[in-house]
């Protein structure tokens, strides 16, 4: 998926907004709360991070994951930052095609055969 094509809309200066890379991500399926923990198992996540992980692939902007979470803008941030380096990505928008790759391959291990 190539999500650095300028002439695609909700682009701006050549990268993909969040809101543009989540929908796109997000088309035609979302996680389970089974998902949710296969994931954090594999990625080596705390239930903490993964409560703010969803929230980001929710496309909820740090000062509303804090609001909501009862806790600071730069907890938040420090979380994402935590997340980002466990995940290695380098921004929110590789952050969440890291997710629904995690969960791609998940959901196939999962399935039945």
């Amino acid at each position: 998926m190539d999500l650095s094509n300028p002439a695609r809309p909700n682009v701006i200066g050549g990268r993909p907004t969040m809101r543009a890379a989540t929908r796109e991500l997000d088309y035609g399926f979302s996680i389970s709360p089974q998902g949710w923990r296969g994931i954090a198992y594999a990625m080596g996540l705390s239930q903490r991070e993964v409560e703010v992980l969803q929230r980001v692939v929710g496309d909820q902007q740090e000062t509303a994951i804090a609001s909501a979470m009862g806790l600071s803008r730069h907890t938040i941030r420090t979380y994402l930052k935590r997340i980002r380096a466990k995940l290695g990505a380098s921004s929110r928008v590789r952050l969440v095609e890291k997710v629904f790759a995690e969960y791609s391959a998940w959901a196939a291990k999962s399935a039945p055969s």
